[in-house]
């Protein structure tokens, strides 16, 4: 029995190797050659993706049956790169990105005298959004659209409210985009803006001023998942009329005007719901 358990263990390792093949690998800025922590790589045209940890890695395996024949690098302040897998000859990589060069003009903002709050202050006492499972939001986005008016205005905090954490600190990645035909589209933020919660509950405050974010017009504010540590047993949830307790990463919602936008992945379309929003507001000046 030995032998045949053995034999067995063989061929699945076998067939796993025929059938995907294995990546690892390094993301480095191309200039400073420092790596670049959770920098997004993507199956491009899927919604397959994982982010780099702290150090720039990243480990995959790739099913050799995937039609998808590009991988996708991304960063937020940095140009895209696409690999072909078809060039890769090589298991472990070191992908380096181009620094993006912004031209900046000089504009002249006009206060209103007072802190203003836009998006979504509130919450219904129905209804979440967000994710389950340890993994299975990494590279995901949930986010609601704010209009910021005609003028350029400075963002000064972020806001946004968790219904339940089950973990006792969670990463995410915070994004800001311009809207075209009713959905997200370029990117406005010119760095990570990383924010770290240990909130089981509540409205969690995020402040924004060393980032000097300036922008006008209607956009939309997403969070992106990253990591997740230490599951704490005592805030597993029912989510679904599940019987079992799970782990989660919800946040409050209000239903009413503002819509709620969910992408699955880095390469993934966007989709738009009009029902309910995250309770997530930006407070500007």
């Amino acid at each position: 029995m030995k032998y045949i358990s053995l034999f067995i263990s063989f061929l699945f390792y076998a067939s796993l190797s025929l059938s995907a093949q294995e990546l690892k690998g390094y993301v480095i800025d191309a200039s400073t050659h420092e790596p670049l922590a959770y920098a997004s790589v993507a199956l491009r045209g899927t919604s397959k993706g994982l982010v780099t940890d702290e150090n720039g890695f990243f480990q995959w395996n790739i099913p050799k049956e995937n039609s998808t024949p590009e991988l996708h690098f991304s960063m937020m302040g940095y140009k895209d790169k696409y690999l072909s897998l078809s060039d890769i000859k090589s298991h472990e990589l070191h992908i380096a990105l181009q620094p993006e060069i912004y031209r900046i003009e000089e504009v002249n903002i006009r206060t209103h005298g007072k802190e203003r709050k836009l998006g979504v202050d509130s919450r219904s006492l129905m209804g979440v959004c967000g994710w389950s499972g340890n993994t299975q939001g990494k590279g995901h986005e949930i986010g609601t659209a704010i209009d910021l008016g005609k003028t350029i205005v400075r963002v000064k905090s972020f806001h946004f409210r968790i219904r339940k954490q089950s973990f006792k600190k969670a990463l995410f990645r915070l994004h800001i985009r311009t809207i075209k035909d009713g959905l997200p589209a370029s990117e406005l933020l010119r760095e990570n803006v990383l924010i770290t919660n240990a909130q089981s509950s509540g409205w969690v405050s995020v402040d924004l001023t060393p980032y000097d974010i300036q922008l006008k017009g209607n956009v939309v504010v997403s969070m992106e998942w990253i990591k997740v540590f230490d599951l704490d047993t005592k805030q597993l949830i029912r989510v679904n009329h599940d019987k079992k307790r799970t782990a989660n990463v919800l946040f409050s919602v209000k239903n009413g005007l503002h819509p709620i936008f969910i992408k699955k992945g880095v390469e993934a379309p966007w989709h738009r719901i009009n029902s309910q929003a995250p309770s997530f507001y930006i407070k500007v000046d």
